[in-house]
């Protein structure tokens, strides 16, 4: 049981150490020397446990992404087989929409999270797409299905630039916080700032689609946004 606490604690170590430095410099500018310096272990434990440095990286990419997004949490509270009718569609993908937004944002994430996944999208590292689309696959699937069955005369190519256009906006979020604090005269994201652009965002997506207008947008509707 020892071992395999301190095996276990071993690879997160070195997970965050990695992260961190690749979120900083990139994978072709971090050595495997700096991430077991940072992390306190041995070479030897980048192979046992991740087999390479680019595993690592592939990693680290996955890690972000499943702490950053909580796919698994979002989706489990949704089954498309289960949504009846436009105003039940409507009320799911506002709430899925908005947890996104929260969730991939939400500022007491580390903060690598983010500008890891933001440079793994700039570099356009194969692999690295590949791990991203991964991970972003079962949402993407539920969304569309949900929006080929309720929306009216939607295509899957709508569907597809849909979802492209939800995910831009709080991908912009993410990466532009400096540029939308000065514009919008804040000096940081706030928790209330959050809570109405989440609810903004999920409420314009769905109005695009002429559904109903969500149930449940009235728990966060008028909350007054703290500059």
């Amino acid at each position: 049981m020892v071992e395999t606490t301190v095996a276990t604690d071993t690879r997160q170590s070195v997970l965050i150490a990695a992260g961190e430095l690749f979120a900083e410099k990139g994978l072709g500018g971090t050595s495997v020397r700096e991430i077991v310096a940072k992390a306190g272990a041995t070479l030897s434990a980048v192979n046992y446990h991740f087999g390479s440095k680019q595993q690592l990286y592939l990693e680290a990419i996955r890690h972000a992404l499943h702490a950053r997004i909580g796919l698994a949490d979002a989706l489990a509270s949704v089954r498309p087989d289960q949504i009846a009718n436009q105003r039940d569609a409507a009320e799911a993908l506002y709430r899925l929409v908005r947890e996104f937004f929260f969730n991939y944002i939400a500022p007491e994430r580390p903060g690598w999270y983010g500008r890891l996944i933001n440079r793994a999208v700039i570099d356009d590292h194969p692999e690295a797409v590949e791990t991203i689309v991964e991970v972003l696959r079962p949402a993407d699937e539920v969304l569309r299905e949900l929006l080929l069955k309720h929306v009216p005369n939607m295509t899957r190519e709508s569907a597809d630039f849909w979802n492209c256009c939800v995910s831009g906006q709080i991908h912009y979020f993410l990466m532009a916080q400096r540029v939308i604090v000065q514009l919008t005269g804040r000096e940081a994201y706030d928790r209330a700032f959050l809570e109405a652009a989440a609810d903004y965002v999920a409420v314009q997506s769905v109005r695009a689609l002429g559904l109903p207008e969500p149930d449940s947008r009235g728990s966060h509707e008028g909350r007054e946004v703290e500059r």
